[in-house]
């Protein structure tokens, strides 16, 4: 039944009693004192599996969930959100302020004041705020307040890898029925939470059993450099504490005098390569209970010619003062060496000029970091110096934000979001911090609700997602509503694809989660655009990566393949076809997902039918570099991988294209994809077509090598489900970004991005130019006219001038103008 109270207890006691009518009074009468009728809003829920029960809540400890009302013009709001996001439509770019979005969408007033009267006057311990859209009130109160409002047990539970912790109910949830005829759905008590970072970033492994060779945690390399993070141990098989590198092995002696590491390329002769202690560093462990030892950093020489891009196996022997060696030990996986990401190579590989900056004062942006994810004002300060960029600071913190604990999530988006999009104002917005970590995206919608237009960040980066069958319906549908609503206010959404391919996170151990294959939400929602990943490579065209064929084709460029695990990646870019979302919804992509279908059918390269939705929507929308970051966390340089790097980088992208549209007096971009699409149909030179590579392969889940599933995607020409439309080519797009949509402007008028001095002046001199040439042909063609006029006078006078017509006309000329 819907609606359920006490009474359902006390019939089963009348059941079994004689007295048969007196108690079914007596229940009747306290079910309807005590427990009102209840309305339910959510079934009962399974625990995951990677999660574990720890007991029932602290009835003290205050929570806060949300009542999510029934929204008004549904269906008028999204009719609305396409025409403003089409460039072929009249009202593109005509977003609604927050005033119009309210009207025309929140819950009546009768209604919000009813439920809020109710909460208020209930007389539980609790505060109550609304949103200023209309659609969310927001309850803040202690778990004994919610179990008894919502007729539910709260209780905790620990997730088994992170170990982090949150506080749940598996049970139904029902709201009052008074309240039944206004609410739609309770969010935030029922949903487990994003259990794992979006990165990648020194992961440890055991590399050997041996407890006298160095234990290999991870290999990094770049820029012609090795540099291996090792546990190391002394000749008597204990490790050494030492964090010195002088001292290493002070408490087992003897000392450790060097390393040796051996650097062997795929078909080429090894490199041997000597570390002395000079090129070592050690940090003391972080949590010596469950690791005591400490992490050595040991680098060979940075002038070291190692082949880029080719499988690379690493080995290392400690070298002792006495002259013995430790065993070799083998790191497992094979390495690509490639250059380190930095801010300048990522400008030069899309084409940004050097010194594009913002001057705009409405142009903003914003980063959405969830659990707990901080950022260092210092830390990023020393990033802008190293990197030749113009210091800047963040234009506002919304939520909790700990310089003292920075984390690799949120470092790595702030520095490359804001170095890609230099002196847009930035905001960091932070939710689900703490000990115990909570449902993040209605507390960031509900902030976004209460950001007046003027502060309003343009463009959101956001690098976390889960399994869409983590979802329910109700879910998936209520936060698309809140896409859309920000995308009315012209917001652009962008989410990274994810980071473990066809088979998510929970494939990296288990090839069962390969069948089917699981797409990502909000990712794969059609009201968002996802950002997939690539990495540099030597083998980026079927010519180069072809090894199949007897002779070896050794190219020398560097371009983008899509990012795998099996490639070196790390990562391996995530998309597919969404399960929950119909291909009608995203009708921008329509005929390039359908090509895409049409020439994988013909290859017979499309995993079989029941492992994916033919008919869903395709993602991702676009990628970027998502290899070999330079981040400076912690103090020191760190090598990040992920999708929570390529998303932020397009980001700043997309700030900067804004920052074009708001010089030339037009609204911003908004929902990107119907822009971005049209822009690829219409002019395919805007995207580098990523044509090689798969995303079969999970992340590592050391010390095993991962999951890569049997049934994936391949890159292709066109659009793919891998990476695309490819990788974006931003002097290109800046060109297609002003209206009339998609016609390439004269030069030096497209819009007034503040860039370096050679910009400024061969803008300038083009316009110049074409001011010169039109005072020259004005001036000849005044000329040209009185000669003419000169010339006529005097024929005339002279009946040399013949009126002529028909044929003869057509070979006629001026006397004296052959």
């Amino acid at each position: 039944a819907e609606y359920m109270g006490d009474s359902n207890l006390c019939l089963w006691f009348t059941m079994a009693s004689k007295t048969t009518v007196l108690l079914l009074i007596a229940c009747a009468v306290s079910a309807y004192a005590l427990s009102p009728a209840r309305k339910l809003v959510s079934t009962p829920k399974e625990l995951p599996s990677d999660w574990e029960h720890l007991g029932p809540a602290d009835p003290n400890q205050r929570m806060s969930f949300y009542l999510v009302l029934n929204s008004r013009n549904v269906e008028e709001l999204e009719k609305k959100f396409w025409e403003v996001s089409d460039p072929d439509h009249s009202a593109y770019g005509q977003h609604l302020n927050l005033d119009d979005l309210a009207s025309l969408s929140s819950a009546s007033a009768s209604e919000r004041a009813a439920v809020l009267r109710y909460l208020k006057d209930s007389g539980l311990d609790m505060s109550v705020d609304g949103n200023a859209v209309g659609d969310l009130i927001k309850v803040q109160a202690p778990a004994r307040t919610i179990e008894k409002l919502l007729d539910l047990q709260l209780q905790n539970y620990r997730h088994l890898m992170s170990s982090a912790q949150t506080v749940r109910t598996t049970d139904a949830v029902y709201v009052p029925e008074v309240l039944a005829p206004y609410v739609r759905s309770v969010w935030g008590l029922t949903r487990f939470p994003p259990h794992a970072s979006r990165i990648a970033l020194l992961q440890h492994t055991h590399a050997s059993q041996s407890v006298v060779a160095p234990r290999i945690r991870r290999v990094l390399e770049g820029d012609q450099q090795i540099q291996v993070i090792a546990t190391v141990y002394c000749s008597n098989g204990e490790f050494t504490s030492e964090v010195k590198p002088k001292h290493l092995c002070a408490d087992h002696p003897p000392l450790v005098k060097e390393f040796v590491i051996t650097v062997t390329p795929a078909n080429f002769a090894p490199v041997v390569l000597t570390a002395g202690l000079d090129a070592v560093q050690c940090t003391a462990s972080k949590n010596v209970t469950k690791d005591p030892a400490p992490t050595c950093f040991i680098s060979t020489p940075s002038d070291t010619h190692i082949v880029p891009h080719v499988p690379t196996t690493v080995s290392m022997v400690t070298v002792y003062e006495d002259n013995t060696e430790s065993e070799d030990v083998v790191y497992p996986l094979p390495v690509f060496p490639s250059p380190y990401t930095s801010p300048d190579l990522l400008m030069d590989l899309y084409h940004m000029p050097l010194g594009t900056r913002s001057t705009n004062p409405n142009n903003r942006q914003a980063l959405a970091e969830f659990l707990g994810e901080y950022y260092s004002p210092a830390e990023l300060k020393y990033f802008f110096e190293s990197s030749g960029l113009p210091n800047q600071n963040m234009s506002s913190v919304v939520g909790p934000n700990n310089p003292e604990k920075p984390g690799g999530e949120a470092t790595l988006d702030v520095q490359y979001m804001m170095a890609m999009s230099t002196m847009v104002a930035t905001d960091f917005l932070s939710f689900g911090g703490g000990s115990e970590i909570k449902e993040p995206y209605l507390d960031w919608m509900f902030e976004m609700d209460q950001t007046p237009d003027d502060k309003l960040p343009l463009v959101v980066s956001v690098s976390y997602g889960d399994d869409e069958n983590d979802w329910s319906e109700e879910e998936v549908k209520i936060l698309n509503e809140q896409f859309i609503k920000q995308g009315l206010r012209g917001v652009s959404l962008l989410f990274s694809s994810g980071d473990d391919g066809v088979g998510g996170f929970r494939a990296r151990d288990n090839e069962k989660h390969c069948h089917p294959l699981s797409p990502e939400f909000p990712a794969s929602s059609p009201y968002v655009t996802a950002v997939g990943g690539t990495q540099l490579s030597t083998r980026h065209n079927p010519l180069c990566s072809d090894l199949s064929r007897g002779l070896t084709i050794r190219c020398s460029t560097q371009r983008e393949v899509a990012c795998s695990a099996k490639t070196g990646g790390v990562i391996t870019t995530r998309g597919g076809f969404s399960r929950k979302f119909s291909r009608d919804l995203a009708p921008y992509q329509t005929d390039f997902v359908e090509s895409y279908l049409e020439s994988a059918t013909e290859s017979k390269s499309l995993p079989p039918t029941g492992y994916f939705n033919r008919n869903g929507r395709g993602y991702p929308d676009l990628s970027a570099i998502a290899r070999n970051y330079l981040v400076f966390l912690e103090n020191k340089w760190q090598i990040i991988h992920g999708t929570s790097a390529s998303c932020p980088v397009v980001s700043g992208m997309v700030s900067m294209l804004n920052e074009v549209r708001l010089d030339a007096k037009q609204r911003p971009l908004g929902f990107l994809n119907p822009w971005l699409y049209k822009v690829a149909r219409e002019h395919p030179e805007a995207f580098y077509d990523v044509v090689i590579g798969d995303n079969a392969c999970t992340i590592p889940n050391f010390p095993h090598n991962g999951t890569c599933c049997p049934y994936y995607y391949n890159a292709t020409v066109g659009w793919d489900p891998v990476t695309g439309l490819g990788t974006p080519r931003f002097d290109i797009l800046r060109n297609l970004v002003i209206e009339p949509s998609l016609k390439y402007p004269a030069a030096g008028v497209v819009g007034s991005l503040a860039m370096s001095s050679e910009y400024h002046l061969s803008g300038l001199w083009s316009l110049v130019m074409v001011l010169a040439s039109t005072v020259l042909a004005l001036v000849v063609a005044v000329v040209y006219q009185f000669v003419q006029l000169r010339r006529l006078k005097h024929a005339t006078s002279s009946n040399s001038y013949r009126a002529l017509s028909g044929p003869a006309a057509q070979n006629a000329v001026i006397p004296g103008w052959a």
